[in-house]
């Protein structure tokens, strides 16, 4: 029998148009060591006829109201058996080779607790109009600065998350900011792949598609307050500078270089 390595939730409300593509994304995965399980929050679209096709490839569904996107990565959680836990936005995709390249990295290193990966942005066809590749984090500068990485990007074991879990139901935009600032509180290291993991796409109904673009609604800056007052969060001054350095020298540069490499061209064509 095979080791259930990882626990992928999938979230999902009428999210119907895109569904499908995040389910085969994490279908078609070429390791096998997972399970995936879906929430649902009780939609009205397409999504339950899409979930009824796939229903015996998940380890576990269900479909009924919910209190937000928090309490549906509570349920899923709740039942996920892996030893590493991530999450999917049912209209955002996983890459292709995202779970052997993970496992590659706990193979190699199984004492590491929490392992990102770079993220790239795509519209509603699929098409990239942004790649973000950033260098490996400096544990000083991540330890005492901001956080700041997409939450399907991110595998973290299932002790941690136990620990410094569940998610707060109040949270509706950053919920995963407010669980890596626990987990930094709590003393585990961010290690960061070099390699692309995650396409976020970018349509009318992403709720967080404004504040990727720098134009982040007033709902999100307030519960970035609540967010860092409630974790006592308060970053180094000298240490924000340092980091807008580093993402000034290394970050945008690369950023830029495979955003231009990338622009317009099918997610399919990205080298990971």
């Amino acid at each position: 029998m095979k080791k259930t390595l990882f626990s992928i939730v999938m979230v999902n409300y009428n999210s119907g148009e895109f569904l499908e593509q995040a389910i085969l994304s994490v279908l078609n995965q070429s390791c096998k060591h997972f399970e995936l399980i879906i929430v649902d929050g009780g939609s009205s679209d397409k999504s339950i006829n899409i979930i009824n096709k796939y229903k015996d490839s998940f380890a576990w569904c269900v479909s009924e109201p919910d209190k937000g996107q928090s309490d549906a990565f509570n349920k899923g959680f709740e039942h996920a058996k892996g030893e590493y836990f991530v999450w999917l936005n049912a209209d955002d995709l996983m890459l292709p080779k995202t779970l052997e390249l993970v496992k590659q990295e706990i193979d190699l290193h199984p004492k590491k607790k929490w392992i990102s990966l770079n993220s790239a942005y795509i519209d509603k066809n699929n098409k990239i109009w942004r790649a973000y590749k950033t260098p490996p984090y400096s544990c000083k500068i991540f330890r005492n600065g901001n956080i700041e990485m997409g939450g399907p990007s991110s595998f973290f074991h299932r002790s941690i998350y136990e620990q410094c879990g569940p998610f707060v139901l109040d949270y509706h935009y950053l919920m995963d900011i407010d669980l890596w600032i626990k987990f930094r509180n709590a003393g585990y290291k961010l290690h960061r792949l070099t390699n692309f993991g995650w396409a976020f796409r970018d349509h009318e109904a992403s709720k967080t598609s404004s504040s990727l673009k720098g134009k982040p609604s007033v709902k999100f800056l307030k519960e970035k307050i609540v967010v860092r007052e409630t974790n006592n969060y308060n970053p180094n001054s000298f240490i924000l500078l340092i980091q807008m350095l580093y993402r000034i020298i290394y970050s945008y540069p690369l950023a830029l270089y495979y955003s231009r490499k990338y622009n317009n061209k099918d997610i399919k064509e990205l080298e990971q």
